[in-house]
């Protein structure tokens, strides 16, 4: 394949774009089945390293970021049919690495972050309210549970707090009402149930 091609099926466009020598050279366009645009992709470096652009089928972006010997690389952005952004993802090698993020398809508020390492969840994972508070606190070590968990009611005021280790509940797992005061305690101890403790004060 030599020089600037349009690929049909039927009457319907499927991609434009140019080749040198076989291998396609900058910006290729691919087209949905109603005839709205589907990706911009543009070679960097033959078929090696290749930059995208994805749209719905009405037309709309919803992503963008970079493959590397076809495996999705360095930060991936997504976005909801209104333009907002959605999500952040972080790649190395295909695998997820670094910090993942999710938005409001609504406000843009940021709504969870987590973050990983070769595949797997590795630091604290957070949940939000859609108002932006802190909604849980989790930690992850090599993709287990471990570490210390925290829950909170709206306007940050702590509602459980505990700890896990390896995907296993220990120690005192505290509970508290809307005012702050702690109500119950459960405590977990290896090969024992569970003793719960209630505060009537």
């Amino acid at each position: 394949k030599q020089g600037y091609w349009k690929k049909y099926d039927k009457e319907l466009l499927i991609y434009e774009g140019r080749f040198l020598n076989d291998v396609p050279v900058g910006e290729f366009k691919y087209y949905h089945s109603n005839g709205k645009l589907k990706s911009v992709t543009i070679f960097l470096n033959g078929t090696h390293k290749v930059q995208t652009t994805l749209y719905n089928e009405n037309g709309k972006k919803s992503a963008e970021g970079l493959f590397v010997d076809q495996l999705k690389e360095g930060l991936w952005n997504y976005y909801s049919p209104n333009k907002i952004k959605i999500k952040e993802e972080n790649y190395k090698n295909g695998l997820k690495e670094g910090s993942w993020k999710t938005y409001s398809a609504q406000s843009g508020i940021l709504l969870e972050e987590e973050t990983y390492s070769q595949g797997v969840l590795n630091g604290v994972k957070k949940t939000y309210y859609t108002d932006g508070d802190l909604n849980t606190s989790i930690q992850y070590i090599n993709g287990k549970l471990n570490g210390v968990v925290e829950a909170y009611h709206p306007d940050n005021i702590l509602l459980m707090k505990g700890m896990y280790h390896n995907d296993l509940m220990i120690g005192n797992w505290d509970y508290y009402d809307i005012t702050g005061n702690i109500r119950k305690t459960i405590v977990y101890e290896k090969s024992k149930s569970p003793k719960n403790y209630i505060y009537l004060a």
